[in-house]
């Protein structure tokens, strides 16, 4: 069962999402919340699998929160549910250490679908979404900082390693990666670690996007 938190202060946004997610048989709400304060407290209280995270709140911020949750919760995934279709805070999401981010028109299907990658330790957004701040992000490489460009030019990867950043660009999970390389869980994990670092990332999604401004992957 993958329990999940939601974080909206908007009452009837709160609802709407508790109504969609009492359909499915392995996900169960464990409580909601009507801002960060709030959020950080059942948090710390419910450990929940997943959390889903409004933007803009009374208080700290939907991103201010999930960087606290993974500093001081870094099993519970989260899942940003917003409004606001803009490419930069989609990459202000990856670097706060969320897996998801999804528009508050997503479908069920999405939605749920969504949680269960998260929840198994992938990465998911809407997808025509993240491919536009991705394009976004290729256009822009030749004005990326000289710590990109650093790595861009001593950053050897083989093909394998190629391979595994392409693997989290769509999302896969640890034991997905795995089960394609030949791998144990643990050692696919350890080589994703160390790609994370390679990459001067902040986590998986962080290494991804910086993959794709380098154009080691498409």
């Amino acid at each position: 069962m993958i329990g999940v938190l939601i974080v909206d202060d908007h009452p009837v946004a709160r609802e709407g999402l508790r109504r969609m997610l009492e359909r499915s048989d392995d996900i169960y709400v464990v409580g909601e919340a009507k801002d960060g304060v709030e959020a950080l407290e059942q948090v710390a209280e419910l450990h929940p699998n997943v959390v889903l995270m409004d933007i803009r709140m009374p208080g700290p911020s939907g991103l201010d929160v999930t960087r606290l949750v993974k500093a001081e919760v870094p099993a519970t995934a989260v899942i940003i549910v917003t409004s606001y279709d803009d490419e930069a805070l989609l990459m202000d999401t990856i670097l706060a250490g969320a897996s998801g981010f999804l528009l508050k028109d997503a479908s069920r299907n999405l939605l749920v679908h969504t949680i269960h990658a998260v929840a198994a330790g992938g990465m998911l957004v809407d997808a025509i979404f993240f491919r536009q701040a991705f394009d976004t992000a290729v256009a822009a490489r030749h004005e990326l900082g000289a710590e990109l460009g650093e790595t861009s030019s001593t950053l050897q990867l083989t093909e394998p390693e190629t391979r595994i950043l392409q693997l989290l660009a769509e999302g896969r999970t640890n034991k997905q990666i795995a089960v394609h390389h030949g791998l144990s869980e643990l050692a696919a994990k350890k080589q994703i670690q160390t790609l994370v670092t390679a990459l001067h990332a902040t986590n998986r999604t962080h290494a991804v996007a910086i993959a794709v401004r380098l154009g080691l992957i498409n």
